[in-house]
């Protein structure tokens, strides 16, 4: 009888008793795929391109130049925003409160700014997209055919940057024309008219 207590007192010591039957997983043991789940990407996973990977629902694909994938190039995933603020962004101005700054996003849609075309799960596309009448696509900014030009800056090896901006008081006077942004920066590049809007190319 006291032999068997002793045995049984070891065998609880050695397989570490009762409370003990779930142990924290080892982090680097290898957990076999059953199916049952899909694994997250990791931060940074490839997206798009020829195999047409997909990002988590929680994220978007981000094209180094928002070409959106053309030609087969892939992007990687990025982490959607929690939420967007209230005021837009030009650049890296802001802009005012409730100020819109429509952009075309990968799905050939108008948004209302960059934060809500990544939240809802698209990448700015710098192919354009259709637009409201009255307005033209600069890049991925949709810009004012009556108030506003676009600025198209070549930036590499990063992506190229498009931003709309206010007409000068010259150009407010009939139908805007290049002639009136010839003293703004990179006036001398200007293409386009009053119909599909006025550009300015900076290299």
């Amino acid at each position: 009888m006291r032999t068997t207590l002793l045995c049984l007192v070891f065998l609880m010591v050695a397989c570490g008793g009762s409370e003990r039957t779930n142990p924290d997983p080892d982090p680097d043991a290898q957990v076999p795929d059953d199916g049952s789940t899909d694994a997250p990407s990791p931060p940074g996973a490839s997206c798009g391109g020829r195999l047409g990977e997909r990002c988590e629902a929680n994220e978007y694909c981000d094209y180094p130049d928002n070409s959106c994938g053309i030609a087969d190039q892939p992007g990687s995933c990025k982490r959607r925003p929690d939420a967007c603020p209230l005021t837009a962004q030009a650049g890296s101005l802001e802009v005012g409160p409730l100020v819109a700054r429509p952009v075309c996003g990968c799905d050939g849609k108008v948004h209302s700014s960059d934060c809500i075309v990544y939240s809802d799960g698209f990448d700015l596309n710098a192919n354009g997209c259709a637009v409201p009448a009255g307005s033209f696509a600069c890049g991925y900014a949709v810009c004012s055919l009556l108030t506003q030009y676009c600025r198209h800056e070549i930036k590499p090896p990063a992506a190229d940057l498009y931003t709309c901006l206010s007409l000068p008081q010259t150009c407010t006077a009939g139908a805007p024309t290049c002639e009136c942004l010839r003293s703004q920066p990179c006036g001398t590049s200007c293409s386009g008219d009053a119909r599909v809007g006025l550009t300015l190319l900076c290299q």
